[in-house]
């Protein structure tokens, strides 16, 4: 149930979307970024997509095309090389948050015939509000 988080996301968001992967490859696009995109349309929403590094089809040239594209529909895709980021999260706004094992910009959740990944959703006050300040806390710190 991965796509249904991404589409609720993209559907409810208010404020902000937060995304973080350890891998950005070819499926990001369709899966993430392009719904991420649609709410950001939608509503001028924050929207922010952080990984660690490509994968895949993902080579540099392609990896700095998606980030520009994104760019320009005002989604933040940033590449984080240190401290090494793995963590796999979903949030939006202050009180939704989805910690996974997926990939989300690397493995398609559609493609998933048999399930091999697991997540914990968590709605209440502020839980995304925190995992979000706690991430921007972390990188101010480097």
């Amino acid at each position: 149930q991965h796509n249904y988080f991404v589409l609720r996301a993209r559907d409810e968001a208010k404020q902000r979307v937060f995304v973080a992967s350890h891998r950005l490859g070819a499926a990001s696009t369709p899966a993430v970024v392009v719904p991420v995109m649609t709410a950001v349309a939608a509503r001028d929403i924050k929207a922010d997509i952080f990984f660690n590094r490509s994968a895949g089809a993902m080579h540099s040239g392609a990896t700095e095309s998606l980030i520009g594209r994104a760019a320009q529909s005002g989604v933040s895709i940033e590449p984080i090389k240190s401290p090494r980021l793995h963590a796999k999260v979903l949030a939006w706004d202050d009180n939704f948050l989805l910690v996974t094992s997926l990939n989300w910009l690397s493995a398609d959740p559609v493609d998933l015939s048999t399930p091999k990944e697991i997540g914990v959703w968590l709605q209440g006050k502020d839980v995304a509000k925190v995992v979000v300040e706690n991430f921007t806390n972390a990188r101010r710190q480097e």
